[in-house]
């Protein structure tokens, strides 16, 4: 509402009511373009803290990844080191495998000529043992002849007493049986040396003494 003063047509205004009135205008608009200057403020800060908190966000999620390559890498490292020693173990276990094929292949082939060596061995001794029990009964039969030989040469003969006895008689001497002696009388001693019959005379020698013998008689 303007006053009888400010009504006139005059440059300024001097009533404080018209000047209110005649800035009000100017005040909405100073309100408006103030809202709108904080309405777009608070916008652009809130898009700079979404942009911020999106750095940020990412920036972690960078940190992260880059940590997770660090540890995949460091685990490729290792990897890569426990498959070089699993390689160099594969080829120590390799050759130690062929080392021990060649000392088994070796053993089985020793194992085999000891086998055929220790046939040939048993094969032998069962022929020399057969060839040794031949000889040994040719040597007894042999033995027995001789001495048979050597019994009828020196006139052996057996005598057996009515208690039972037995008396051997060479060319009419008796000669000790120690076998039968000592058996039945182990403490006896016997007088040494004992005197060995001479040998019978020749079948020729024999046959002039029974010629020289008949003339005696005749």
């Amino acid at each position: 509402m303007q006053c009888s003063i400010c009504t006139l047509d005059k440059p300024t205004l001097t009533c404080v009511s018209c000047a209110r009135s005649a800035l009000w205008l100017q005040r909405y608009d100073l309100l408006v373009q103030t809202t709108t200057r904080d309405t777009l403020s608070d916008k652009i800060h809130e898009h700079l803290e979404s942009l911020s908190g999106q750095a940020a966000t990412q920036q972690r999620e960078s940190a992260q990844l880059q940590l997770t390559l660090h540890e995949i890498h460091s685990q490729k490292a290792s990897l890569a080191t426990a498959r070089e020693a699993a390689m160099v173990r594969v080829e120590e276990l390799r050759r130690e495998n062929e080392r021990r094929r060649a000392v088994l292949e070796e053993a089985m082939g020793l194992r085999d000529r000891l086998e055929a060596e220790v046939s040939s061995v048993q094969r032998e001794t069962k022929r020399w043992i057969s060839r040794s029990k031949t000889l040994h009964g040719r040597i007894a039969e042999a033995r027995g002849y001789l001495c048979r030989e050597a019994a009828g040469l020196y006139g052996l003969r057996q005598k057996r007493r009515k208690s039972g006895r037995v008396d051997y008689v060479i060319g009419g001497v008796a000669i000790p049986n120690y076998l039968t002696d000592l058996n039945s009388t182990p403490f006896l001693i016997f007088p040494f040396p004992f005197p060995f019959p001479s040998p019978p005379p020749s079948p020729s020698k024999r046959r002039g003494e029974r010629e020289r013998e008949r003339e005696r008689k005749g």
